[in-house]
């Protein structure tokens, strides 16, 4: 589903500007589309702007900002799991160890910052507030929280774009730590390549790099899967003729 969506000013009608969103998974369902529109352009507009909504080449609709500019929208605090999900990308990837050697395999695991993504919260000028970085050249131990100042570094602000990675083996559980706004308000979960990531309120089972009380940051968790059979199958040999 492909829709289109246009920017500009009431008083200037060459100013708008078409901007094109792709939503897979969903049907032609105008009520979902704007739902997700309003949530996405809340807080980007003025009382000045128009929005215009196309569905294909059919108009849908036109929307003075003020109608959907209320609450929370686009550039407001990602100041929970569920905010900070839809502005985080994560990757995992199995590779030889060297980092973990002389174990034969680890995982590399990367948290990136991107707040263009679509549904993201925050603008691409926007900032949170901190993260607590581990050592992406350490071979990272399930727990060890982020009160290490060896291997953890305090970053401040925290933009777009910021790349964390670290390294385990396989069963290890690795943390990440991120905090925007006034505090982590909820929890969530989500599936990466089957691979499950959850977030909470930091509690004081996990130390911070920080002073901040238990309850404020959001603690990003994964459990490492096992390595794949790539890595741990025997070498295979093919048959030879007689």
């Amino acid at each position: 589903l492909e829709i289109t969506v246009g920017i500009g000013s009431l008083s200037d009608p060459r100013a708008y500007r078409p901007s094109v969103h792709t939503i897979s998974g969903f049907g032609a369902n105008t009520e979902f589309i704007l739902a997700m529109e309003r949530r996405l352009l809340a807080g980007r507009c003025t009382s000045t702007t128009l929005v215009r909504l196309v569905l294909g080449s059919l108009l849908v609709v036109d929307m003075i900002s003020t109608v959907i500019g209320q609450g929370n929208g686009m550039g407001g605090p990602a100041n929970g799991c569920t905010r900070q999900a839809g502005c985080i990308t994560w990757t995992f990837t199995p590779r030889a160890a060297t980092t973990c050697s002389p174990d034969p395999v680890e995982w590399l695991v990367c948290a990136t910052t991107n707040f263009d993504l679509v549904g993201c919260i925050s603008t691409s000028a926007s900032t949170w507030s901190h993260a607590c970085q581990q050592d992406s050249t350490t071979c990272q131990s399930s727990g060890l929280g982020f009160d290490n100042a060896t291997i953890t570094t305090y970053v401040d602000p925290v933009t777009s774009n910021t790349v964390q990675c670290q390294v385990g083996l396989p069963g290890t559980t690795l943390q990440w730590l991120f905090k925007d706004g006034s505090g982590c308000s909820d929890s969530t979960s989500t599936v990466v390549d089957g691979n499950t990531l959850s977030c909470a309120p930091r509690t004081s089972a996990t130390a911070s790099c920080t002073g901040n009380q238990v309850g404020v940051e959001c603690i990003w968790n994964t459990q490492l899967p096992p390595a794949p059979p790539t890595f741990t199958s025997p070498p295979t040999t093919s048959p030879t003729g007689s």
